[in-house]
């Protein structure tokens, strides 16, 4: 059963006077709006500053209230709420407010009511009732101005009387802006509220003002208006269905030639790598040598020599998995041979051994083909971020400044902003500790000393399934030597998190041999989290050293791979493992994120989709177990449906501004809570 699909009905006159309201609503509205505030030309000074703002921001109240009440709305919709939702007046109410709504705010107002109860949902811009419009006023030409998009400083800036638009910003305008007192800002929000049944339509509207010169002195409006109940007719009914509302994939398969960096394995070794019986990898796994891989490995794993599946820990038994998941016969996965026969492989023998020569060279220079004139980190560190001898580096996030922006500390001192070219070196002993928020990499001439917890402001993307978002932190801590867990940072965290992609050029990651020891059986365990991906040059030392039912170091390891460094890119001047390309068939299913056909997909249920059977060269148990023939291509979709019984409505909303003009009910001057952009 397909999904019904809006449709809106205008009366006539109602739909006369909302085509026009929309057709001029972002030039010829926003004029009226404002042109009736036009204060008279003066220089304004002192605490005419306050009075002004003041005034402004109360007109900007009068003419968004005229400005609905000059709306008459009707409308006409069908939806399918969820399953046992009652007849859906609130959201039919909210689709007949949303457009004028949606045009107050400036934007063209895309929303889909049917996935959320929530009508304000807007695809590009988040919460239409959220959102801020921002208006200029200058008073020696009598003239309004609106910013059409960027910042006020280098942003487009259009004029509400000539219909033009300046690019540069105010400062394109009047390059005095900020300190000849002839301009106002006036910051507009406008939301909408209603409860059936408790609330009769209610409006917030909300105003800020204030010169540009003198940005500290704001005067902030509040009003709220309301008119009586939206008149609202449900008619419900019920079918059985199975929706294929939730998420849709598109299967895709490429070779493609890839240049791996040291960040790009979740473990990376240059000698005879042993993984337990209880231990998982995800992420790759590569070793200069034999891999042991007694354990389970989700992610394909690499060996110059041999991968093999036996357990050293467990009588050198064959107990090594390979895949997504060996012990479901549904999903791929299974014992060495399988891994062995895939393509792509699983496991692989005679994989190229790693560049470990481009480490050093990262650090002291001729770094290959990464930075200009084959510099190192300790040429291109700035004054401020080189240092000759042991050195302590704390993390940071400054949290007054609005985004918040990451900050980095020496050896106590006080916090500076992050390099800009992203690198910090130090000829001795680094000590690293802290949050860290943007992308840096600390390179040490000696060793690399966890001095804490070490995470990112925003979490590693442990989970390949999950999408990049913005720009990811990322650290790295390249060390000539090794990297360290000092017993000090041992007895101050029984729960250690370290979010960095980390080597050790020609050394080893674990514990220091001056740690105490343990029962093994000691609650609560000592956990070690290892966010991000590792290179180890020797076996020396490991985050666990065990002794018969001893333990030194953290016997419960979390090594997880965050793929962020796989697809926004290694830290700043990360070694590149392998100098030459190497071939690499990479099959995944990508999520349908194109607003229309993810509609169209959704509108599907169970009985249009043709069955993937396990078996299928195109199954997999998550993302395709149904496939829909669409385009020219298949598009896969899991196991979950949408419930059994839907029930759908029918609804006429009557919504007329001119009838029942709205009015105010409440007004007050707002103290330190401006709208803020």
């Amino acid at each position: 059963m397909r999904q019904s699909i809006i449709y809106v009905r205008l009366r006539k006159g109602a739909a006369l006077l909302l085509v026009l309201f929309i057709a001029f609503g972002s030039i010829l509205a926003m004029m009226g709006l404002f042109s009736l505030m036009a204060p008279r030309q003066f220089a304004v000074k002192g605490e005419a500053v306050s009075d002004r703002a003041l005034s402004m921001a109360d007109s900007g109240v009068d003419r968004i209230v005229e400005l609905i009440n000059m709306t008459g709305l009707s409308l006409s919709a069908a939806t399918v709420p969820e399953e046992g939702q009652s007849p859906p007046t609130v959201r039919v109410t909210k689709m007949s407010i949303t457009p004028l709504l949606a045009d107050l705010h400036g934007h063209d107002g895309t929303y889909d009511p049917l996935n959320s109860d929530d009508a304000y949902v807007n695809t590009q811009y988040g919460l239409i009732s959220e959102h801020v419009r921002r208006y200029f006023y200058n008073i020696s030409t009598n003239e309004y101005y609106r910013l059409e998009g960027g910042d006020v400083a280098t942003g487009d800036i259009g004029n509400l009387s000539t219909d033009t638009v300046t690019h540069g910003g105010l400062a394109g305008l009047d390059a005095s802006y900020l300190t000849n007192n002839l301009w106002f800002e006036m910051d507009t929000n406008t939301s909408y509220n209603y409860i059936v049944g408790t609330n009769p339509d209610t409006w917030d509207l909300r105003v800020t003002s204030y010169n540009l010169a003198t940005p500290t002195v704001k005067r902030t409006i509040r009003a709220q208006i309301n008119r009586g109940d939206i008149a609202v007719t449900p008619n419900t009914w019920s079918t059985t269905t199975e929706l294929a509302n939730l998420n849709w994939h598109e299967r895709v398969t490429e070779i493609t030639n890839v240049i791996h960096t040291f960040s790009d394995f979740a473990g990376l070794y240059h000698s005879r790598t042993y993984f337990g019986q209880f231990e998982v990898t995800q992420g790759m796994i590569r070793s200069d040598s034999d891999l042991y891989m007694g354990g389970w490995a989700k992610d394909p794993v690499f060996a110059h020599g041999t991968v093999t599946d036996i357990a050293i820990d467990d009588g050198n038994r064959h107990d090594g998995d390979f895949g997504v998941n060996p012990s479901d016969p549904t999903q791929p996965g299974g014992n060495l041979a399988w891994a062995k026969s895939q393509d792509p492989k699983y496991a692989t023998d005679g994989y190229p051994v790693a560049a470990w020569g481009n480490g050093p060279l990262a650090l002291t220079g001729n770094f290959p083909a990464r930075v200009v004139g084959d510099v190192g980190m300790q040429d291109v560190a700035g004054a401020a971020y080189y240092f000759v001898g042991n050195t302590t580096v704390v993390f940071g996030v400054d949290t007054s400044v609005s985004p918040n922006v990451g900050r980095v500390s020496f050896n106590g001192g006080s916090w500076l902003p992050m390099p800009g070219n992203g690198i910090i070196y130090v000829g001795g002993n680094a000590t690293v500790s802290g949050t860290v928020l943007g992308r840096a990499t600390v390179g040490s001439g000696n060793d690399i000393l966890i001095g804490g917890n070490v995470v990112y402001s925003q979490p590693p993307r442990t989970n390949q399934d999950t999408g990049v978002v913005g720009t990811p932190d990322s650290l790295g801590l390249v060390a000539m030597r090794n990297v360290v867990i000092p017993s000090s940072t041992y007895n101050a965290n029984r729960t250690l998190q370290i979010d960095a992609a980390m080597m050790a050029v020609t050394g080893w990651f674990g514990i220091d041999s001056s740690a105490s020891w343990h029962n093994i059986n000691t609650t609560p365990h000592f956990v070690g989290i290892w966010n991000g991906a590792q290179a180890v040059w020797a076996g020396g030392r490991a985050p666990a050293m065990s002794s018969g039912s001893s333990v030194q170091g953290y016997e419960v390891q979390h090594t997880l791979f965050d793929w962020n460094l796989l697809d926004a890119g290694p830290p700043p001047m990360y070694p590149i493992s392998d100098t030459t390309t190497v071939p690499t068939s990479v099959t995944r299913y990508e999520l349908v994120t194109d607003t229309t056909l993810q509609n169209y997909l959704h509108s599907l249920d169970k009985t249009d989709l043709t069955v993937v059977n396990p078996g299928d060269t195109d199954y997999d148990a998550t993302y395709a177990c149904y496939k829909y023939w669409y385009g020219g291509k298949w598009y896969y979709y899991g196991s979950v449906f949408n419930g059994t019984t839907v029930y759908q409505s029918s609804a006429q909303a009557a919504y007329d501004g001119q009838s029942v003009p709205l009015y105010r009910v409440s007004w007050k001057e707002q103290i330190a809570q401006p709208v803020v952009p």
